[in-house]
């Protein structure tokens, strides 16, 4: 028989309850299915103790009750004429979850699978697997699969795809046995599991950079041959993020005089996902300063056509002297 499943959550006094209902019959075997019992309600009595209270079942096949956590640990059992249990020893204001099996005369259930693991196959699966759960009398007919405490599927095999989840999340898993009475065990796990992330987008391209000042230089690229998932750029100088753009160019401004800068530019997706960096791009600010005039400008005629010009050189400290121009 399948187990409560939960329902919803109340406050009583000062520690969380939670009521559950059973979660229906199973379907039809040869062998004849026990019923489970119905209207499971918790009432939390004092900062360490919740009453759980439920409506026995009207069969000669149930001998007794076994009461659990939601995360499969097993907590006592009753006989099948007593329809209450007191869980003690609990943490104050602490949230607690149950569910309730009946037991045949068999008195087995199924034990819990072994091995529980799962893996992140891409951004949207986890795959789980686990080693199977033995039940001497009746054998093992499924096995139910859980997700975040709620049932999301039955298989009778030993792994199950877990699909349509969100890109780098985690989620929490416990799997348990059901055998041919539909006597549903303990859960094994839970276990945490997280997808995997979506791949960053592909970087820029061509990546230049110029001078247009002695205190900027513009960089341009070109998009990613596939920039469907790029939301905006963020550009590198000489390692560090200096801005972001959400088109393909980059005006970095406030910069020294006539100096080196190394450029890289990333692509990002919504996420926050960064590509590897782009080619690097390399421009040298424009001469902040013109040099110094001339000094000693001196001149004399050396023929009937011809004057003779002298001068002491001018300095520039970034830039040097290339050339002097003469003016008549």
């Amino acid at each position: 028989m399948r187990s409560a499943r939960l329902r919803t959550l109340g406050l009583v006094g000062t520690a969380l309850i939670l009521l559950v209902t059973n979660a229906g019959v199973g379907r039809a075997q040869e062998v004849q299915a026990v019923p489970s019992p119905s209207n499971l309600t918790a009432t939390a009595i004092s900062p360490s103790r919740i009453d759980l209270k439920w409506t026995r079942v009207n069969t000669g096949q149930v001998v007794e009750y076994r009461i659990y956590r939601a995360s499969g640990a097993f907590l006592g059992s009753v006989g099948s004429s007593q329809s209450t249990y007191s869980d003690t020893g609990l943490q104050p204001w602490t949230e607690y979850r149950y569910y309730i099996t009946s037991a045949t005369s068999s008195g087995n259930e199924p034990t819990a699978p072994t091995g529980l693991a799962g893996s992140g196959i891409s951004e949207s699966q986890i795959s789980l697997t686990w080693s199977a759960a033995s039940d001497p009398q009746s054998g093992i007919d499924e096995y139910v699969v859980y997700r975040g405490g709620s049932e999301i599927g039955r298989t009778s095999g030993l792994t199950y795809q877990d699909n349509g989840l969100a890109a780098d999340r985690q989620y929490s898993y416990q799997v348990s046995a059901v055998n041919g009475q539909q006597l549903e065990g303990s859960r094994a796990g839970p276990i945490d599991v997280r997808t995997l992330s979506d791949p960053p987008p592909d970087p820029p391209r061509e990546l230049s950079a110029s001078a247009v000042s002695a205190s900027a230089i513009d960089l341009s690229w070109t998009p990613p041959a596939d920039d469907s998932d790029v939301s905006s750029y963020t550009v590198y100088r000489n390692g560090s993020q200096v801005g972001t753009s959400s088109g393909t160019g980059y005006r970095d401004t406030g910069l020294s005089s006539y100096t080196t800068y190394q450029y890289r530019v990333t692509s990002a997706n919504e996420a926050g996902d960064e590509s590897v960096p782009s080619n690097v791009a390399t421009a040298r600010t424009l001469d902040g300063t013109p040099p110094t005039a001339p000094t000693g400008l001196a001149g004399s005629g050396i023929s009937e056509s011809q004057i003779s010009l002298t001068w002491s050189a001018a300095s520039d400290p970034q830039s040097g002297i290339d050339e002097y121009v003469v003016y008549r």
